[in-house]
């Protein structure tokens, strides 16, 4: 089953774990606090205990508040970057990392959604039939499927038809692009 955890598992699971660890390590040692924070962060991100905040660290280190991936200037200063341009790649893989990821739970959630829609949709339609039935109450389409079955299925169809055949001379029918399937077998049998 995929869940949001199992998610975070395998994102846990897929980081360059070594490359990451080799990557803060140069950070760490750089002067400027921008590297310096990523460093911490990243060590954070590697030490976390649970997947789930492996996770919501990595999101931290390469993506700003809105979720986009964070400017070249906010993942390694440029001159870092260009003593070490193997880090910046590091973080650009970990951010594709997140956002398969992020895509991956944000299908979930739709689905989830969806299933929990539909779940609440037939609830509604059990609970409208029930009250329909226990007032003895039709709506359009009930009228529609009695009228077809009783043209078309019953035994006695053929009777009805006869008795309605010297009766109608003509049939008018309005908005005709909107007259539905059952509609037009009405049609027909008469």
């Amino acid at each position: 089953d995929v869940t949001p955890d199992s998610l975070a598992d395998d994102f846990s699971n897929s980081i360059e774990r070594k490359l990451l660890g080799f990557v803060a390590g140069l950070m760490a040692q750089d002067s400027t606090e921008t590297n310096k924070k990523q460093a911490a962060n990243i060590r954070a991100m590697l030490d976390a205990s649970q997947p789930v905040a492996t996770l919501k660290i990595a999101k931290q280190i390469v993506q700003d508040a809105k979720g986009k991936r964070r400017g070249d200037a906010a993942l390694v200063t440029k001159k870092f970057d260009a003593l070490h341009p193997e880090c910046r790649q590091a973080l650009y893989d970990l951010h594709e990392e997140v956002s398969k990821t992020q895509d991956k739970l944000n299908a979930l959630e739709i689905i989830n959604s969806t299933h929990a829609l539909i779940f609440a949709g037939l609830e509604i339609l059990k609970t409208f039939k029930a009250m329909k039935r226990d007032l003895a109450g039709y709506d359009f389409a009930d009228l529609i499927g009695q009228t077809v079955e009783l043209l078309r299925d019953k035994p006695d169809a053929a009777w009805v038809l006869y008795k309605l055949d010297g009766g109608l001379d003509h049939i008018l029918i309005d908005e005709a692009q909107d007259t539905s399937p059952e509609q037009w077998q009405i049609i027909n049998a008469l």
